[in-house]
């Protein structure tokens, strides 16, 4: 949201944005890839202290789940989504960085283990194949409102017709040409929720002891 206030020199979206999120640091895909970057070192730093400390080095290494940023609306050839892939592109490329550095400790401690679930584009291919049965007279999925504030308005409007109309997110998508996201076109609907639990599903399973 803050790239979005940033394409659009919004000068409101900008400060919506820190203010609702206490964040007052740098935007942008280098921002974002610098951040990414220190977060994985200082949890890779962290958990290899705690494995010595207790005697673990040996163990299996801490599985991470990294989610690549799903589609900023549904027309995914648009600025917005441009914007999204670059900051995909620049999460695997942190991925693959951590992944190479940690390759050369991995006789001594694997403590942490990075995979990206590529839930973008598992989002794209079932926008494309809806796109693709689309029929005259139906809905086009549109993109993102043009500014935060109208992205916001958006949500508002959608929860407004969830909760006093009693349109539920699925009806207002269906009505909307929207495939996996709500018609705000942010937040994932059910369909693109289920999506995602059967991308992360799979990796979760035998993490938890059966009694």
């Amino acid at each position: 949201m803050m790239s979005l206030a940033d394409d659009a020199n919004e000068a409101f979206g900008k400060r919506v944005y820190r203010f609702m999120n206490g964040y007052s640091g740098p935007s942008g895909v280098a921002a974002y890839k610098e951040a990414l970057g220190q977060v994985l070192t200082e949890l890779t730093v962290e958990l290899r202290a705690r494995r010595q400390k207790l005697g673990l080095e040996k163990s299996p290494a801490t599985k991470l789940l990294l989610m690549t940023l799903p589609p900023l609306g549904e027309v995914l050839g648009d600025r917005h989504n441009t914007r999204i892939d670059q900051y995909n592109t620049a999460l695997r490329e942190v991925v693959a960085a951590h992944a190479k550095q940690e390759a050369a400790k991995a006789e001594a401690d694997p403590a942490l283990s990075v995979e990206v679930v590529e839930l973008h584009r598992a989002c794209a291919d079932a926008i494309e194949a809806a796109d693709a049965k689309r029929t005259a007279g139906v809905a086009k999925a549109r993109g993102v409102g043009v500014t935060v504030f109208y992205a916001m308005c958006d949500i508002i409007v959608c929860d407004v017709r969830k909760n006093v109309w009693g349109l539920g997110y699925d009806r207002q998508s269906q009505d909307a040409g929207l495939a996996v996201l709500c018609p705000d076109r942010i937040h994932l609907n059910n369909a693109g929720a289920t999506l995602l639990v059967g991308l992360v599903g799979p990796h979760l399973r035998g993490l938890v002891p059966k009694e």
